[in-house]
């Protein structure tokens, strides 16, 4: 209820994701570890996901469960839209903005190489590919915390960390709501 657009839940453990998700302006996948055993997300859900997210649909991920050992992709639908190379999963903290900060929708409430001192915690395990643009990393580990990409008509945004939305971190109603 704290995202300020009206919105349907599709709980993927009772329903499949349907071919209409297009219809939707954006998606929001907002739990960790959403499927981690491949029981409820077909492959072919996911890429039905993928084709919103290229009809021209946003796509939030709030999922940063993202490999199975630091070296796996979890799911398709990630791999296709960001292409994601990962490292094992470290604890980090304070956040650094990237230089496009002020110039970008999401982080222009910021300054350029401005830093967020944050609590510890921990990272989803991802390398910035070269198709996605990095609009904070975790300043101790440089890795990202807050990605975008376009696919098709569409962009994507994922997020580094779940953790970040830990009033010990910086979440609800403090720094990171900014964002």
């Amino acid at each position: 209820d704290q995202f300020g657009v009206p919105y349907t839940v599709l709980d993927i453990a009772v329903t499949s994701v349907p071919s209409s998700i297009s219809d939707y302006a954006l998606i929001i996948i907002g739990h960790k570890q959403l499927d981690t055993g491949h029981v409820y997300f077909s492959n072919s859900e996911q890429n039905r996901i993928v084709n919103a997210v290229a009809l021209g649909s946003g796509l939030v991920n709030f999922d940063n469960d993202l490999s199975t050992t630091g070296l796996n992709a979890r799911y398709n639908y990630v791999q296709d839209l960001f292409d994601f190379d990962y490292v094992a999963h470290q604890t980090g903290q304070n956040v650094l903005l990237s230089a496009i900060a002020p110039t970008h929708y999401i982080t222009n409430r910021f300054v350029a190489g401005q830093v967020i001192g944050t609590n510890p915690f921990l990272s989803a395990g991802i390398v910035t590919p070269v198709t996605a643009t990095e609009l904070a990393r975790i300043a101790i580990l440089a890795e990202p915390i807050l990605m975008v990409t376009t696919h098709g008509s569409g962009r994507a945004v994922q997020w580094g960390s779940y953790d970040w939305m830990q009033t010990s971190v910086k979440g609800p109603v403090r720094e990171f709501d900014n964002l």
